[in-house]
């Protein structure tokens, strides 16, 4: 490491100390993450959240019906191939809204933030995330999306 990025890190984490972050960051670290019931909008299921003006992400940490890993990589990838689409640079995206076989997902883009959220189908009364096609991409139909 160089002197510079030593001199650097003396510098940042003495500012850090006398304005109390570290011990913010810390308590926040021994604090359990929040879920979609402390959010206390049951219509939603699950979030992710992004200030574009200071790049930080917020998102509930996975609860029913995403308790499995199978179906936390299926919502991931059905979240990348939305945020993909909708930042595409052949045609960027402001709203979109997906009806898949397990969940509605809404992916919103303004000039202060980026949104996805899901919401399960009111008639969903099971949850079987994979049937074997390919990772990421909508059916036929565009109705379906698949895990990894």
């Amino acid at each position: 490491m160089t002197e510079f990025a030593k001199n650097t890190i003396v510098y940042v984490m003495q500012k850090l100390l006398r304005c109390g972050c570290c011990k913010a960051i810390s308590d926040s670290l021994s604090r359990r993450n929040y879920l979609m019931s402390d959010v206390g909008i049951p219509e939603i299921w699950h979030f992710i959240y992004k200030s574009r003006s200071t790049s930080q992400l917020t998102s509930p940490d996975y609860s029913a019906p995403y308790t499995l890993a199978e179906e936390q990589a299926r919502l991931f990838a059905f979240y990348q191939w939305v945020h993909n689409r909708m930042h595409s640079p052949a045609r960027a995206l402001k709203i979109l809204f997906l009806v898949g076989k397990y969940e509605s997902i809404l992916g919103w883009v303004s000039t202060s933030m980026s949104e996805a959220c899901t919401q399960i189908h009111a008639h969903t009364h099971t949850h079987t995330p994979f049937n074997g096609h390919s990772p990421g991409k909508p059916g036929l139909d565009g109705s379906e999306f698949l895990h990894a």
